[in-house]
């Protein structure tokens, strides 16, 4: 029955790794780049807003140009980092933070 699929495919915490079932507290959410991530607890949250590429599977695209990014090229926005292919699109960011933000 689809109760028991459902259960099977319980959240991870991408810092963590721990399932999140509910057990330990309730979960913490957050939308980085348009997509949004669940957290056993606000100590993985902070973990992950220091050091996002750290805990995202996959390719992290730049949300000025939406090309791979590099890891040195960075800045903080609201306490969270985000990453750039290049320089100038730091720049465009600092500008206009919330239309990139909302883009995705």
């Amino acid at each position: 029955d689809s109760q028991g699929i459902m259960s099977d495919t319980a959240k991870v915490c991408p810092v963590s790794g721990e399932k999140i079932d509910g057990s330990e507290g309730e979960p913490v959410k957050l939308t980085y780049l348009g997509k949004e991530y669940t957290f056993c607890c606000s100590g993985c949250v902070k973990k992950f807003k220091s050091e996002p590429i750290n805990y995202i599977k996959g390719e992290v695209l730049c949300p000025v140009m939406g090309e791979p990014v590099d890891k040195s090229v960075s800045t903080t926005f609201e306490g969270v980092k985000y990453y750039f292919c290049c320089n100038p699109c730091i720049k465009k960011f600092e500008k206009e933070p919330q239309k990139y933000l909302n883009k995705q």
